[in-house]
């Protein structure tokens, strides 16, 4: 049953109190570590808040970009949850969500070249990305809070909620791993929105932002095929048949607007909050809603749709309705007060920590990759 809204915020009042107490306690772990150097370039990619999805498209966008200038990168991103298995694992397409998480998956389908490396140790990840692979480049993936691996850069991914309701709010009075003070370390800032959004929040997104003095662009996808998880079909549009849409909170603006450029409004749209753990009476109950509905189709985001692949092919029924996804283009937006854009920041950032970016060399074009516009 829904908590009422007065309820929530009563809540989130009276956690306050603890919420100061654990970002003092991460300030202070901060000024306490020591973080491993890992020798080379390395980049950060995360958000205030764990698993935001534009941290997924910032990254594929890197590693396409590293890729076609003839840079080996490698990846390290911690689990998304706790009580995995105190080793490292490399993520590959068809990996299981419940020992790898569906972010590493995803990134490991959009750059199969690059080593996407999940492990709770971080210099422990570190090592084995450097001893096996020998990159150019190393992503710090969603792991803002954690000291390890020493940055030459760090990207910062925030959401709608970051910059509303849940500004300044660490846990457990919020979904901050830390307290607003972790915005300072940022080198540029990334919302997660579409372009038309950031335009109208511009001026919230100002009064939160400009204080820090780093250029502030816009990133969102937009789908350029449609593909059914299980199974290697593809389809530019449905032929007008009906279809269920299953995403999550953060991304109930960005996914119909991805969606829009191949296909028309869904008949029902149910969303889940962030970082929701899937019942089994819930995805019956989404089977059952697209069954009532004649809808042969169910259509996620692509991180929600690797969660739940597996889960509803296992429910009676879920043979009935196929579960789809689609396959992002990468769309930097304006930014903020006609700074920057993200691309010409990145070059120049580039540059300065190893040089002028040698000249391109030729590669054949792989869309199965996200690409950027």
């Amino acid at each position: 049953m829904p908590v009422p809204d007065r309820i929530k915020s009563l809540l989130s009042t009276l956690l306050v109190p603890p919420a100061l107490l654990y970002g003092l306690g991460m300030r202070l772990a901060r000024r306490l570590a020591t973080p491993v150097h890992p020798g080379l370039p390395c980049v950060g990619v995360g958000g205030m808040q764990p698993g935001l999805p534009g941290t997924v498209l910032v990254t594929s966008w890197l590693l396409g970009w590293a890729d076609h200038h003839g840079l080996r990168t490698s990846v390290v991103t911690p689990p998304l949850r706790a009580g995995r298995d105190p080793q490292t694992m490399r993520a590959t397409p068809g990996a299981d969500p419940g020992v790898i998480d569906a972010q590493a998956i995803a990134l490991s389908m959009y750059a199969p070249r690059a080593a996407v490396l999940c492990d709770p140790d971080p210099r422990r990840a570190v090592e084995s990305a450097i001893g096996a692979f020998r990159p150019d480049l190393l992503i710090a993936h969603d792991g803002l809070s954690r000291p390890s691996p020493a940055r030459n850069l760090q990207i910062m991914v925030l959401g709608q909620d970051d910059l509303t309701t849940g500004f300044g709010r660490p846990i457990p009075a919020g979904r901050w791993r830390e307290d607003a003070s972790a915005l300072r370390r940022a080198d540029m800032f990334v919302v997660y929105m579409t372009p038309g959004r950031f335009a109208e929040q511009s001026g919230l997104i100002e009064k939160r932002l400009s204080r820090y003095g780093r250029p502030v662009a816009s990133v969102s996808p937009r789908a350029w095929r449609l593909r059914q998880v299980a199974g290697r079909q593809t389809a530019q549009d449905f032929a007008g048949e009906p279809y269920l849409l299953v995403t999550t909170e953060s991304e109930r603006r960005t996914t119909p607007e991805a969606l829009s450029a191949l296909l028309p409004g869904p008949r029902l749209s149910v969303i889940f909050p962030d970082g929701h753990r899937f019942t089994v009476q819930e995805l019956r109950q989404v089977l059952a809603d697209a069954t009532r509905l004649k809808c042969p189709r169910v259509v996620c985001p692509p991180v929600t749709a690797i969660r739940l692949a597996s889960r509803l092919a296992a429910l009676d029924g879920g043979d009935a309705v196929t579960l789809w996804t689609y396959d992002p283009d990468v769309v930097f937006g304006p930014s903020l007060s006609g700074g920057e854009s993200f691309r010409d920041w990145w070059q120049a950032a580039w540059e300065r920590i190893t040089g002028p970016t040698p000249p391109e060399p030729e590669y054949p074009a792989q869309k199965d990759a996200p690409e950027a516009e």
